[in-house]
């Protein structure tokens, strides 16, 4: 489904997978399916049907990736704790 993301206001592809959720913005979209001028547009993103059947392994696989940039994101954010800490310690 298409929807305007609540953050950005950006429209964005909106993907359910059971309890894996997703936004795609519309870069990402062209840049994964190389949609190109004159290419017609896949089924997923017209009407949000598959062209092939979710298993067990494209999930893990995604939560994996999900996982992953999470850890990521936690990781910078506790080097920045530690940044502005030891910045904080410095200027007493």
């Amino acid at each position: 489904m298409f929807k305007l993301d609540t953050t950005t206001g950006e429209p964005v592809l909106a993907l359910d997978l059971g309890n894996v959720k997703a936004c795609l913005p519309f870069p990402a979209l062209i840049k994964a399916f190389e949609i190109a001028p004159g290419n017609s547009i896949p089924a997923e993103l017209l009407d949000g049907s598959a062209s092939w059947k979710v298993q067990a392994h494209h999930v893990a696989t995604a939560r994996g990736k999900l996982f992953a940039g999470l850890l990521d994101a936690l990781g910078k954010l506790r080097d920045a704790y530690r940044r502005n800490r030891l910045h904080a310690e410095t200027m007493r």
